[in-house]
């Protein structure tokens, strides 16, 4: 079992020189310049790792799972980074979910539906490696590989002191709490 925690891209985005290689401002690198320049110096150093595990003979052996906490907002909804407002909006709260392993995946897939990497991501990790669990044992989250089964109702609530967001798979709802203005976003037509 390997962890492995890679802070960047984070700011204050200070990648290599090597990775900003697409300047577009004279001034210097722009803020997404830099961030994009940390992916790809993160990029570079999975595959260092990767390509380790595949000279020793492991990579097929290997589950690889990749995520993040968080995305960053880049003015979207008048948000930059990941401050107190933007955790509410989709640009920050949807993140990449990579699993691999050509033995269980041969085939790439992608799964359409929203899942919730905190709650989800346990009970479909059991549920792929077929692993014994106590009948005690309780999850709130569903596997997102269980063929036939539908996804169990998901709503999440978050809160701070400047705003309040209820979300489900098909609605997010967000109120401000000093101003009072509030936004409803249909997902599926309006990503909010």
């Amino acid at each position: 079992f390997c962890y492995m925690h890679i802070l960047d891209p984070h700011a204050p985005y200070t990648p290599p020189i090597l990775y900003l290689n697409s300047i577009t401002s004279r001034e210097g690198p722009s803020l997404i310049d830099r961030y994009d320049g940390e992916i790809k110096s993160i990029d570079a150093k999975l595959g260092l790792f990767f390509s380790g595990l595949e000279s020793r003979g492991i990579l097929d052996e290997t589950l690889i799972i990749i995520t993040a906490d968080h995305g960053e907002a880049f003015g979207e909804h008048g948000e930059w980074r990941h401050g107190a407002k933007g955790f509410f909006y989709d640009e920050v709260d949807h993140v990449p979910l990579i699993i691999y392993n050509p033995r269980l995946f041969p085939k790439p897939g992608r799964i359409e539906e929203a899942v919730s990497v905190s709650v989800d991501l346990l009970p479909s990790l059991i549920d792929l490696l077929n692993l014994k669990v106590p009948p005690t044992a309780a999850f709130q989250g569903t596997s997102f590989f269980s063929k036939g089964k539908s996804h169990s109702p998901y709503a999440f609530f978050y809160e701070n002191d400047d705003l309040r967001m209820v979300t489900d798979r098909k609605w997010k709802y967000i109120k401000e709490t000093d101003q009072g203005e509030a936004a409803l976003f249909n997902l599926v037509a309006d990503p909010g």
